[in-house]
């Protein structure tokens, strides 16, 4: 039997601040190889402030908490990986509140 290693030829990762309207999760037109994940930091990850409350992921309409067009929810300490390979166009984030001081939540991403 013969085994094929599958390799990516580039590894991109960030963080994106999600607020109260739908925010593109990826802002430059970057593309992926297999996919991204997408983590939703919590105050256990000791990166500073967590976040507070899930942020939902969806298309440009994503809304939160709402159940004809709300998203997928990220709860704090959650990731999800999604296949798809251009996220700058197709995938948006929204939070239901903002964090202490009104900073948005946190987003992380990793282009796989």
């Amino acid at each position: 039997m013969e085994i094929t290693k599958e390799t990516v030829t580039e590894f991109r990762h960030g963080h994106t601040p999600v607020g109260l309207t739908p925010t593109p999760i990826i802002l430059h037109n970057l593309e992926a190889y297999k996919g991204i994940l997408l983590r939703c930091p919590s105050e256990s990850d000791g990166v500073g402030l967590g976040n507070t409350v899930p942020v939902y992921i969806g298309s440009g309409a994503v809304t939160a908490n709402q159940s004809d067009t709300g998203g997928i929810p990220l709860l704090p300490g959650e990731s999800i990986v999604l296949p798809i390979e251009k996220p700058s166009m197709n995938i948006f984030g929204v939070a239901s509140a903002l964090r202490p001081g009104d900073q948005p939540q946190d987003l992380a991403w990793v282009l796989i």
